[in-house]
């Protein structure tokens, strides 16, 4: 996924601030999830982050995420809010581990229904809630440039159809440079 945000971080007193993140995000997809055209575009992407500082090497975040996916992947417009709880700890200058847990929520704006052999309409949107616990920990070269490991353990749980979910664990291993 390749980000493009605006970031102001604001801090009210020494204890609290509130970051706020404003842009695009356009996902990368291959093989059958691949998509079409419409999911490779940039759609718009919004995080807002009230931050609690009891010390230099502490931070408790309350964060929320907006995003809009608006492609043939999700059968037209759906919306994803993500709403978590985490713990940014700086170990050491360059050590970083940040815990967090909390939930998504996708909603799909059109919903696809069929008629079961009894006649009867069965509706079968992919709004779903999924929850997840992650840890990650970053390691800083220098102050533009890092890295990072991530573990996520998510639960989806599908609105309209019980049998259908499922657990994920999921490991990603990044680079960020910051300008």
């Amino acid at each position: 996924m390749l980000s493009i945000m605006g970031m102001v971080d604001y801090r009210m007193t020494d204890m609290f601030g509130i970051n706020v993140k404003a842009g695009a995000q356009k996902k990368y997809m291959a093989g059958r999830a691949r998509g079409c055209r419409d999911d490779r575009e940039f759609k718009p992407a919004a995080t807002v982050a009230l931050r609690y500082l009891p010390n230099k090497s502490m931070v408790t975040e309350l964060r929320s995420h907006y995003g809009l996916d608006d492609g043939c992947s999700s059968r037209g417009i759906r919306t994803v809010w993500e709403n978590s709880l985490g713990l940014i700890w700086s170990i050491t200058d360059k050590i970083t581990l940040a815990p967090r847990a909390g939930y998504y929520i996708h909603d799909e704006k059109e919903k696809v229904s069929k008629t079961d052999e009894y006649g009867d309409t069965v509706r079968f949107g992919l709004d779903t809630a999924e929850f997840f616990i992650s840890t990650t920990a970053e390691y800083k070269f220098n102050e533009h440039f890092l890295t990072y490991l991530t573990y996520k353990y998510n639960n989806t749980q599908y609105k309209y159809d019980d049998d259908r979910d499922y657990d994920v664990n999921e490991v990603k291993f990044g680079v960020k440079y910051t300008f």
